[in-house]
């Protein structure tokens, strides 16, 4: 579900132009607070739910799909209206409480909707009036402890970044696509097949994640399955986490021993469980995380979920306590620490 908010739509006679209520009585002539069932637009319609907030302040209530919701923000535009920010309906509030309301709005689970409408609503706000009586030393303390969840803090508004890298057929695109439970990336035995990252959004938990799926890392005459190789390693290096697959039904070769090494803190997955294990680590290896699975089964991916979740967010911050979610949030903090 998606919420269009309009503010200065006086009496309601705009929406009597652009929806017609399921009674036939004009939206305008409906009271405060009241609830109306309308159809949006001209055939094929958008069933919404309409209600006056307040004086000249009301709200459309839609499918929550990007077509629908730009259809509606269109016909609006072209109604004269203009377009604004979340924040904009909170007049005299604080920065960062307006950010952390903008931040709200591009919450993509419920989960992170819970947490993001806590911190809006009650942590900032409180956050904010506890700043500006507290000491030095507790207005310092307090901005260290806060700005120690940034990064945990601005994924909840995007997302935690996760590549499956490794070298080609080891059986990533058969990962990406049991994680995603659907084909999104081909499948095919000819080595090479991925050639471009391939990314899908979704969520573990609750948890919002954009997994990427990268091209075989080898060396390669092909200068597009060069140029895949390349950006597989680029989207490696900025990504929260790294899964490392391997063929577990071959034996260990000097390349992943070299991927090991330039991915030292990967979580490692022994794929092809399925048709027997022979791959192991050669004594003396790095000791890191390692699950087996099968891809192609299934068998193993709920301990590999558990494993990643464990690696994305090992620790929770206190329910109350305010912490950035933007990068504005984090300058202005840093902005109002003493001794900075």
């Amino acid at each position: 579900m998606a919420t269009i908010r309009i503010a200065g739509a006086g009496d309601g006679r705009l929406l009597d132009g652009l929806c017609r209520t399921r009674n036939g009585r004009p939206a305008s002539q409906r009271g405060v607070d009241r609830i109306v069932f309308a159809r949006w637009g001209a055939e094929p319609a958008e069933d919404v739910v309409l209600a006056q907030c307040g004086p000249g302040i009301w709200e459309v209530h839609c499918h929550g799909g990007s077509a629908a919701v730009a259809r509606i923000l269109d016909d609006l535009t072209a109604a004269g209206c203009a377009r604004g920010q979340p924040a904009e309906f909170l007049p005299g509030a604080s920065e960062p409480v307006r950010l952390a309301w903008q931040a709200l709005a591009r919450a993509s689970t419920l989960r992170t909707a819970d947490l993001l409408l806590h911190q809006a609503q009650s942590a900032w706000p409180a956050a904010v009036e506890l700043l500006a009586a507290a000491g030095t030393e507790e207005v310092r303390a307090l901005i260290d402890e806060m700005l120690s969840w940034r990064e945990f803090g601005r994924r909840l508004a995007d997302r935690w970044r996760v590549s499956i890298a490794g070298r080609p057929n080891a059986g990533k695109s058969s990962l990406m696509n049991a994680l995603a439970g659907f084909a999104r990336s081909i499948v095919h035995e000819t080595p090479g097949t991925t050639r471009d990252a391939v990314t899908l959004e979704t969520a573990f938990e609750g948890w919002p994640i954009e997994l990427i799926d990268t091209a075989g890392l080898r060396d390669s005459e092909d200068p597009i399955e060069s140029e895949g190789v390349r950006r597989a390693r680029e989207a490696a290096g900025r990504s929260d986490l790294v899964l490392l697959v391997v063929d577990g039904s071959r034996p260990f070769a000097p390349e992943d021993g070299e991927l090991l090494a330039a991915h030292p803190g990967a979580l490692r997955v022994i794929n092809k469980r399925d048709l027997g294990r022979i791959w192991s680590l050669p004594a003396g290896s790095p000791k890191g995380d390692c699950l087996e699975l099968s891809a192609r089964t299934g068998e193993g991916l709920d301990p590999l979920v558990r494993a990643i979740i464990a690696r994305l967010t090992p620790a929770l911050p206190p329910r109350d306590l305010a912490y950035p979610v933007c990068d504005e949030q984090v300058a202005w903090l840093r902005g109002w620490r003493p001794g900075r």
